[in-house]
């Protein structure tokens, strides 16, 4: 199952595990949110805001958690070292939809 991810409304990639994208993001506050063809699309103000800052690297786990109907696409943030731990399982990286936000 694949899980569209949303950056601010816009799409901007979709992943399937054990997969993994990288999206540069202008600085400033930004909302990211995913879904499935199992549920909706999020609505505007719905997911997890993060504050992008110059020169910073943010780093979210996206899972996905099984509900009576549908499922919920959680953001977590982890840091890079944890990150890196995690990656080095992973073989590929996907490309974004979008390069920029």
């Amino acid at each position: 199952m694949g899980v569209n991810v949303l950056i601010d409304g816009r799409e901007a990639a979709q992943l399937k595990s054990p997969r993994f994208t990288r999206i540069l993001l202008t600085p400033g506050s930004h909302r990211i949110a995913g879904y499935t063809g199992t549920n909706k699309t999020p609505a505007p103000g719905e997911g997890t805001e993060l504050i992008a800052n110059a020169g910073e690297v943010y780093v979210a786990k996206c899972e996905v958690e099984p509900q009576m109907i549908g499922v919920t696409i959680k953001f977590t943030p982890m840091s890079i070292d944890a990150a890196r731990a995690d990656l080095k399982k992973i073989t590929r990286m996907v490309e974004p939809d979008v390069a920029e936000i």
